[in-house]
């Protein structure tokens, strides 16, 4: 895979639409986040005295993320990350605002507040693995030989990705200022590389494989699914009667939930008829639907294997050869990667659907007796700093890098090729 990082993006897609704005809502206290979800951490009970405070003292460090810079060096990080907030892709019949003036910016685009969002996120990186920062692993300015970035061919990904490194690569924290090239503007490019849809096993996951789209249909056609269905056949008929559309599939309620849940977002008041219907059943299939495309294992490493062989790939060739200079690999996904990764770290949460800008950070440490580990953390929101810890259930704390190396779920891309074969 070692030719995806070295692609470039050439162009970009057209804009549907370049009329007058639609009214937006104010700033960032207006904020209504819907369902905001936290990767829970199973810890052992029952214990007592000296035991309990150690894993009290424990639990503290891994929430904050943190331990002593004396204790641990960074050897190498990986980050996940959702694009930003966006404009539907796609709306209903029946949809007050399917008008192109009420997106600006086109359909699927990338708006404002999800540039600064992931401005915002690279900020937190830059504190965070920059001088002085508690992970410490770069020296403030860009260096193409440390860091690599690569993103899906959707623009709202490779605009995220371009705010986010404007966020932690801005010139002046170079060592001396020596990358600022134009004093009046903070920034500076940053190569970006892309796959193309049809080609990405890795982080949109849309190559085609025979043998999943097989997978798929027969989850869609379990006795689980089915009894979803028939459990929510008022809803399915509510939103036929009202849209304008024949809804009668969870995946359809994803996609309507993701347009209503952008026009929320905007400040654009939702048609009376969905009230007591959005978010309140809509969302916990919106999130189901995310998790039956990793439902069996084979699926899991269809959707996510190539993603997390390319991580441990780099940390092999990082503790192999400890000149190797690559530091820092950034992948500019979607929810569904995230929910993909997580899935196939065994992390399983039918209810999980990531926030605009949720991050996945995975670190690999050495620590002062030797040892070299992985540590993961998810950032579910870019405007709160707070980390949550997430812990392979195959490969406990601490996991060594071994361990992560030899999860079930890793698969190479000739692997990959061979597994989707009929």
């Amino acid at each position: 895979m070692d030719n995806l990082w070295g692609r470039r993006r050439g162009g970009a897609a057209a804009n549907r639409g370049e009329m007058a704005p639609g009214e937006r809502r104010a700033a960032d206290p207006r904020r209504r986040r819907v369902g905001r979800q936290r990767i829970c951490i199973l810890v052992t009970t029952a214990l007592t005295g000296a035991a309990l405070l150690a894993v009290l003292a424990s639990m503290l460090i891994m929430v904050n993320g943190d331990r002593s810079p004396d204790d641990v060096k960074t050897l190498q990080v990986h980050v996940l990350f959702r694009h930003g907030e966006r404009t539907p892709t796609e709306t209903y019949p029946n949809d007050p605002y399917k008008d192109d003036s009420y997106w600006p910016e086109g359909w699927g685009q990338l708006d404002n507040y999800g540039k600064k969002q992931l401005h915002d996120l690279g900020v937190y990186l830059k504190n965070r693995y920059g001088p002085g920062g508690v992970r410490e692993i770069y020296g403030g300015g860009f260096n193409t030989a440390e860091t690599k970035v690569l993103s899906t061919d959707a623009d709202r990904c490779l605009n995220s990705a371009a705010a986010l490194l404007s966020g932690m690569f801005p010139p002046s924290a170079s060592p001396g200022g020596s990358q600022v090239w134009l004093p009046e503007l903070d920034w500076q490019p940053v190569p970006i590389r892309y796959i193309e849809r049809n080609e990405d096993m890795m982080i949109a996951s849309k190559k085609p494989c025979a043998r999943y789209d097989e997978d798929l249909q027969a989850v869609y056609a379990s006795s689980e699914v089915q009894k979803v269905n028939q459990e929510n056949q008022d809803l399915y008929n509510h939103l036929s009667e009202n849209s304008g559309k024949t809804y009668n599939t969870i995946l359809d309620v994803e996609f309507l939930y993701n347009t209503l849940q952008i026009e929320e977002l905007r400040g654009l008041k939702l048609p009376n008829w969905l009230s007591g219907w959005y978010p309140e059943r809509l969302r916990p299939l919106a999130s189901l639907s995310l998790a039956l495309f990793t439902r069996t294992l084979p699926m899991k490493k269809t959707k996510a294997g190539v993603l997390l062989w390319d991580m441990a790939t780099h940390m092999g060739d990082k503790i192999s050869t400890p000149t190797e200079k690559n530091k820092i690999f950034f992948y500019s996904g979607h929810d569904t990667t995230i929910v993909n990764m997580m899935q196939a770290l065994g992390i399983a949460d039918d209810n999980f659907k990531p926030d605009f800008g949720t991050a996945v950070l995975v670190e690999l440490l050495e620590y002062t007796n030797g040892d070299k580990n992985v540590k993961i953390y998810m950032k579910n929101s870019t405007s709160s700093d707070e980390l949550y810890p997430i812990i392979i259930p195959s490969c406990p704390e601490p996991c060594h890098a071994s361990g992560f190396f030899n999860l079930e779920t890793i698969t190479s891309p000739k692997q990959w090729e061979m597994d989707c074969q009929l």
